[in-house]
């Protein structure tokens, strides 16, 4: 759980291996707490569900309603909408 200075609140959910148990609770956890802000953080979000899913873990993530935001080359976090911005 994260609280920023603007006061916004999320919760983050980091994932490497997204494996079936995982979804199965993030579905759940969406199920009982519907107005709860999670985020999903991908290390490669553009892995396959398994290796016979033609289904990314973003695109599961877009499909059951989860933001996502991802990692630059640095390790630092991008929303979708944000664009990266070098040190000067």
């Amino acid at each position: 759980w994260v609280k920023y200075p603007d006061g916004t609140e999320e919760y983050i959910e980091v994932k490497g291996m997204f494996e079936p148990q995982d979804r199965l609770k993030m579905r759940a956890i969406r199920e009982q707490y519907p107005k709860l802000n999670i985020v999903m953080h991908f290390m490669k979000e553009q892995n396959r569900l398994n290796s016979k899913s033609p289904m990314t873990y973003l695109q599961w993530a877009e499909d059951h309603s989860f933001p996502v935001r991802f990692f630059n080359d640095a390790g630092t976090w991008l929303s979708t909408e944000e664009e990266e911005v070098e040190d000067v």
